[in-house]
């Protein structure tokens, strides 16, 4: 717009020379039509901004990852004039939506007459978010003027997780020389078991040891050989980055689907399972079957993510101050503060099998950040013997790449 008002500025400058020095009816006639010309456009740009019509909407505000919205915007003009060009501004980030680029093409409305734009959005990404206008753009045909008409009410969606199956064999070798599981009940020699405890819900009847159930009257339950971690612990910490907010979608959707992914085969598996996270307090919940898997997806689904680094490590620290009654962790971060890390090691040292699921975030995410993850601190985990995992995902398989 500052390039059009300098060659305007240089046409009244150029036409008023033109008038005084070559005085005639046409020079002068140039000259009040440069003159009238802003006065014109300005009137133009508020007519547009003050009668224009708009209305906008979308099919569904609730979907699963991968489905697609229909978005549709009408722009109508109910006067008997030409309107000057609109161009409409979208809320909605072309990153957290597949294979689309908004149109954002300027638009002329004849008298009476209006026009439709219709987006077909798919959704990308998991997470509670805006779509629709920001703001109409309204520029007169000179580009003297314009005016930004921001009062416009956005449409909230929410997409939920998509659910992958934890594929156990394919774990990738990465970093270190052989490649482990997290998931040590994954194999299991029925031909010896390692302990009897209590049961619990969800145990299966092929695992009752039922001499010592009848002696003892109360139901026993045999742990076998690679199946001891009948009890797990999952922390979430759902700490907001400091990133732009489409940026911050990114990293929250890969945190929640794989503490989904993750959550289900433990829970299919009928392991005792605790999930912690903070969300304006400390929140826990806990399942054992199949069947409780839905609690787990709907509190991952609508969970939201705030600056919580400090009350994750609060709630790691209390949740294994019992060391008679030790479990698996499993903690899902994008992000390893120091003081995190000094945790995971000395929970480690006191015995907890602990396993850390750290987000792997695109480069141009990494580039962003102000506290990337420290290799130091990996390495630190490591030798601790914390198990650093890379959870990945391929078409509706999770596999956990070794750190």
């Amino acid at each position: 717009m500052t390039k059009n008002r300098l060659a305007y500025l240089a046409s009244l400058v150029l036409t008023f020379a033109l008038a005084y020095y070559r005085a005639g009816f046409i020079s002068t006639m140039l000259f009040y039509m440069v003159v009238l010309l802003p006065i014109a456009e300005g009137l133009m740009v508020i007519i547009t901004a003050s009668s224009f019509r708009l209305s906008h909407d979308i099919d569904k505000k609730k979907v699963n990852k991968g489905e697609a919205i229909h978005y549709s915007i009408e722009l109508a003009n109910i006067t008997p004039l030409l309107y000057v060009p609109l161009t409409v501004n979208y809320t909605g980030s072309d990153l957290l939506f597949k294979g689309n680029t908004f149109d954002k093409e300027p638009r002329i409305l004849y008298p009476f007459k209006g026009d439709s734009i219709f987006q077909t959005l798919e959704c990308r990404y998991r997470g509670t978010y805006h779509i629709g206008l920001d703001s109409v753009n309204i520029r007169g045909f000179f580009g003297l003027f314009e005016r930004n008409f921001k009062s416009i009410e956005t449409h909230h969606i929410t997409v939920y997780p998509k659910i992958h199956e934890f594929k156990r064999s394919s774990i990738k070798q990465s970093i270190s020389e052989s490649s482990e599981s997290v998931l040590s009940f994954d194999k299991l020699d029925k031909s010896n078991f390692s302990e009897v405890r209590p049961y619990v819900s969800g145990d299966s009847l092929s695992k009752i040891h039922w001499k010592l159930s009848a002696k003892k009257d109360e139901w026993m339950t045999k742990d076998y050989e690679g199946n001891v971690n009948h009890h797990v612990k999952l922390f979430v910490n759902n700490h907001l980055m400091s990133l732009d907010s489409a940026l911050n979608i990114v990293i929250q959707d890969h945190i929640i689907e794989s503490a989904v992914a993750l959550s289900k085969h433990f829970l299919d598996n009928s392991i005792a399972t605790d999930m912690y996270w903070h969300q304006s307090q400390d929140k826990h919940i806990k399942g054992a079957t199949p069947n409780e898997f839905g609690l787990f997806f709907d509190v991952l689904a609508n969970m939201t993510f705030e600056n919580v680094n400090e009350k994750t490590l609060r709630s790691i620290r209390t949740e294994t101050g019992d060391h008679a009654n030790k479990a698996m962790i499993v903690l899902f971060t994008s992000t390893l503060t120091s003081e995190l890390t000094d945790t995971l090691r000395k929970c480690s040292r006191d015995g907890y099998e602990v396993n850390v699921m750290i987000s792997q975030l695109p480069k141009r995410i990494l580039e962003s950040m102000k506290d990337p993850i420290d290799k130091h601190q990996l390495y630190e985990l490591l030798d601790a013997g914390v198990h650093v995992y890379h959870p990945i995902f391929e078409d509706d398989l999770c596999r956990l790449e070794v750190v």
